[in-house]
């Protein structure tokens, strides 16, 4: 047997359709029409085999945090020393298991005791199955590379109500998970002197600096020069005591959970809450070490006891698929059932892909959350003058990549489209041909980042940069950052943007004037969601986001500034409003359960004033003075129906326990329906009655008619149905609204006939039986690759089927590599791997992937086809065209491949083998109607059945042999 591929790639390819047997169906080879000729993703993600990367490896005896939360759901919470004994058992298991993995050549990064009982190690991919067989550990899981992702917001979430009545965040502590704070500043009650900040040490802690009364403790757990990524800065972290903030990330996000106020900036939403600075980025780049902090924030003394955990801690952070694995997301949910509230950004991945939202804040326990526009009803702008046809205010984000408009505005000058020589030379990511000088860039988004946008602008004489949004993302803002320029720059919209370049275009002389302050109103935005804050379900169809906040035009504390501030917009700017109300919340029920206080939030949201799914709002927009009014709540606050993928009626019930705490409620009971899909129902009892300290529960049943069902074609379908169940009091009038989904997937129910000349279609939905030609049968490694086939009967495209043995969420978090070795003579040909389209083209995750091709013997690189594959299954067609499966040298047909996939921990599946391509083209295709029969003509052979509609567990099948 050959040794495996030494190159293994993190890309992905596209496929086409296999054909039917009684017609080509040629739309189902959808070809990718591109003129782009390089990939806009990190090329980066081309990796070897035995690349070496960094995974969280866990053991099976409990942290401590399990230990606790476990022994007090059952009545019997452990004392300190019960709780330090908890820590010397993981501590053994870790100096028993520690020399086992040694052997494998890991290098420790660091371990936790508390969050959770394991390692973070770098070791070689090859060895990752090894490990896991390993009799202690419980999983092995990447360690996810986590990208960061007040005047008016503050007052909207109904923070002025709480100081009303004395609560404040007074004696509450809260955790800022970020890129550090910067205690000098005014907002933090620093001495608001930037020149203090300018001449701090961020290696150490000068004399009376830190902690301060504000800012009472904190760790830098990476050093101001880390990257993850290594784009940057180095990947090993050099922790050290001071977690000044050196990105402005963190101090703006503090600001909004719990600043005093400035007379630029209001007060944050729990302004006297305490806070810890838990610094977990350098000044650029990605982080790696968001779990060590969890554990910091569980333990802050290191002694193995909980006692002196934090309230709630705030990850404005993630990356996007959140996997429920991940150990961030394994000690965050420990950390929720210890007493601690945890607060993460949804993500801004858009709102398009299923799936996507991200890790931390996909762990059951923790508060994901959304972003939408708070009633503040302004907007950051920019106007062109009057003399154009497009004259007029338009909304704009100003950016931090160079001087602020504060320092250098306002500034009037004629509008130029900057044009670089390439092919695409609005983009400007190479030098501009046209003279800029005096003038203002207009740029397009894309294709490169925005500092050399910035930076090609300036070396062509403008005095500023506007950047506008490309068409696929349309009119949604960002903030541009992590770049240093000479000049200022806003970023618009594509439609502001396109029709002043229009204008250009045309002849007209456009001016442009900028300047900070300037707004424009929106009125017409008020609680309506932001396009950039990403799509639920979580991982494994979980009840994600959770909830939505303000996250557009937050003002905050501006970084070395002393008293100034920034205004940025994300899922990074909704979490801590959340942080906030979660700490008033916490301070005026000292005792509440951390689902309670969750609930309460979820419980008194309204919906968002557009339509928006739940996978996209949660429950609804949070206000904590609605949260402070009620006297019952319930848990779950979110019910999720999970997957719902039925052949026959189905009926699932869900479990919803309501507690009054604070009077007897009568509640009429309602099913609202946000979101409907034919053949789906959910109901509830007309009436509950709860009495003042008591919990009653109410089963939520969903009933599902597959007749009704809406068709599924197999190709990245994904349907959801949602509502709300709304509890109203009759004698005190409250509301407790509780948001429901379900993810709806018609199935078939293909059977092949014993002589297989029948096939027979006894469900409702479509059905698919896609044959192949079988060419190898199980896994190497991981056993997750269950049969490879291919074929070639269509012409111009052969196809590879990968049959999986479990489901994926969503194709886009998986990756499928076939290498090929033409003639079978030792040398690797080329390489097809599934990647989500945005690696090619750019923008958000889409959830459709590619098939992209790389040869090794010239280097090309190029997507061919889209996969075929969906939502929710675990079988997948990879195309290309037919002339790069023959060998021009040789004319052999011998080809050895090697199937490799990749889900989150890693490789987790291998089959090699070698097949004839002249025999091993045989194939068929055909769709069935719902309760069809077709007749079936094949050749004898081993065949491979691909049935993508069926329920999962039965997608494929293996004939003859």
């Amino acid at each position: 047997m050959k040794r495996l591929a030494v190159l293994v790639t993190a890309l992905v390819t596209a496929l086409a359709l296999a054909v039917p047997a009684g017609g080509q169906e040629a739309d189902r080879f959808r070809e990718v029409d591109s003129s782009r000729t390089t990939p806009a993703g990190d090329t980066s993600r081309i990796m070897a085999l035995n690349e070496v990367i960094e995974v969280f490896v866990q053991l099976d005896v409990p942290s401590v945090a399990e230990y606790v939360a476990d022994q007090t759901e059952k009545g019997k919470k452990p004392s300190k020393r019960q709780q330090r004994a908890q820590a010397a058992a993981v501590d053994a298991q870790q100096a028993d298991v520690l020399p086992q993995l040694e052997a494998f050549g890991i290098e420790l990064l660091s371990s936790m005791r508390v969050g959770a009982n394991g390692f973070r190690v770098e070791v070689n991919r090859q060895d990752l199955t090894a490990i896991a067989a390993l009799a202690p550990v419980r999983s092995v899981a990447p360690v996810t590379r986590f990208e960061a992702d007040n005047d008016g917001s503050v007052p909207w979430v109904g923070s002025e109500a709480l100081w009303d009545m004395g609560y404040t965040g007074e004696g509450i502590s809260i955790g800022i998970i970020d890129t550090g704070i910067d205690y000098y500043h005014e907002d933090f009650g620093g001495s608001g002197d930037p020149a203090d900040y300018a001449g701090d040490d961020p290696t150490i802690i000068e004399a009376g600096t830190f902690p301060t009364l504000k800012v009472v403790g904190g760790y830098d757990f990476t050093g101001d020069n880390y990257d993850a990524s290594g784009l940057v800065g180095p990947t090993t972290p050099v922790p050290d005591d001071d977690p000044l903030d050196c990105n402005g990330h963190g101090s703006h996000v503090a600001g909004t959970a719990a600043g005093v106020g400035t007379t630029e900036i209001g007060p944050g939403v729990a302004f006297q809450a305490d806070l810890y600075a838990l610094k977990v980025f350098g000044c650029d780049g990605s982080t790696n070490v968001t779990s060590d902090a969890i554990e910091w924030a569980l333990d802050p003394n290191g002694d193995g006891s909980m006692d002196d955990h934090l309230d709630v801690i705030n990850m404005s952070l993630g990356s996007p698929f959140g996997s429920l694995n991940d150990p961030t997301t394994i000690a965050s949910d420990n950390a929720s059932r210890n007493g601690v509230i945890v607060v993460a950004s949804a993500g801004n991945e858009s709102g398009n892909a299923a799936y996507v939202t991200g890790s931390p804040g996909v762990a059951p326990g923790a508060i994901s959350v959304a972003a939408s526009h708070d009633g503040a009803i302004t907007f950051p702008a920019f106007r062109v003058e009057d003399g154009s046809s497009v004259a007029g205010l338009y909304q704009a984000l100003e950016g931090s990549i160079g001087p602020a408009l504060r320092d250098v505005g306002p500034i009037t000058g004629e509008v130029a489209v900057a044009v670089d020589g390439s092919a695409d030379p609005t983009f400007l990511c190479s030098p501009a041909v046209n003279d800029l000088t005096g003038k203002i860039a207009l740029v397009q988004r894309g294709e490169c980042s925005f500092g050399i946008k910035h930076d090609n602008a300036a070396a062509a004489g403008a005095v500023a940069i506007i950047v506008y949004n490309d068409a696929a993302r349309g009119d949604a803002l960002v903030s541009m950052g992590f770049a240093v320029s000479t000049i200022p720059g806003i970023f618009t919209g594509n439609t502001a943007g396109s029709a002043i370049a229009a204008a250009i275009g045309s002849g007209e002389t456009v001016n442009a004037y900028l300047e900070d302050g300037l707004e424009v109103a929106t009125p017409e935005l008020t609680d309506t969601l932001v396009d950039f804050s990403s799509r639920g379900p979580g991982g494994g169809n979980t009840f994600k986001p959770d909830l939505s906040a303000p996250g557009v035009n937050i003002r905050s504390a501006a970084v070395g500034t002393g008293t100034g501030s920034a205004v940025l917009s994300g899922t990074s700017m909704a979490a801590p409003h959340v942080a906030g109300m979660a700490a008033l919340l916490r301070e005026k029920y000292p005792d509440m359960s951390v689902d309670a206080i969750k609930s309460l939030l979820m419980n008194s949201t309204t919906p968002a004033a557009s339509y928006e799914p739940i996978a996209r709002q949660g429950v609804g927009v949070a206000n904590v003075e609605a949260a402070s009014e009620l006297g019952a709540y319930t848990t779950p606050a979110g019910v999720s129906f999970g997957r719902v993928n039925p052949i026959k009626n189905e009926e699932v019930t869900r479990s919803v326990d309501v507690t009054s705490f604070d009077g007897n409620k009568k509640y009429d009971v309602e099913v609202v329906i946000n979101t409907a899909a034919p053949g789906i129902s959910v109901s509830a009892p007309a009436q509950l009655n709860v009495k003042e300290g008591q919990t009653r529960s109410f089963d939520l049943q969903l009933k599902v008619d597959p007749k009704k069902l809406p068709g599924d074609d197999g190709f990245f379908s994904h349907a959801e149905a949602d509502g709300w169940v709304v509890l109203t009091d009759r004698m005190g009038g409250e509301t407790l609204s509780v948001g429901f989904m379900v993810a709806v997937d018609p199935a078939s129910d293909i059977q092949l006939s014993p002589n297989m000349k029948t096939v027979a279609n006894k469900g409702h939905n479509l059905g698919i039986l896609d044959g192949f030609t079988l060419v190898g049968e199980g896994d190497l490694i991981g056993g997750t690759v269950g049969a490879v086939g291919y074929r070639s009967i269509f012409e111009g495209v052969a196809e590879f089927a990968v049959a999986q043995t479990a489901p994926w969420d969503s194709y886009s978090n998986r990756e499928t590599d076939i290498y090929v070795d033409l003639g079978n003579d030792g040398a690797l040909d080329f390489v097809l791997f599934t990647v989500d389209d945005s690696w090619w083209f750019g923008g958000d995750p889409s959830g459709y992937a590619l098939v992209v091709y790389l040869d090794f013997r010239t280097g090309d690189l190029f997507p061919v086809y889209y996969a075929v594959a969906d939502y929710n299954d675990h079988v997948q067609v990879l195309p290309l065209p037919d002339v790069f499966m023959i060998d021009d040298d040789t004319e052999s047909t011998e080809v050895y491949y090697e199937v490799v996939t990749f889900g989150a921990p890693g490789i987790d599946g291998v089959q090699v083998g070698v097949m004839d391509t002249a025999a091993q083209t045989a194939g068929a295709y055909v769709e069935l109607d719902g309760f069809s029969t077709e007749n079936l003509r094949i050749p004898a052979g081993d065949w491979l059945w691909l049935l993508p509609n069926d329920p999962v567990g039965e997608q494929f099948e293996i004939t003859g042999g």
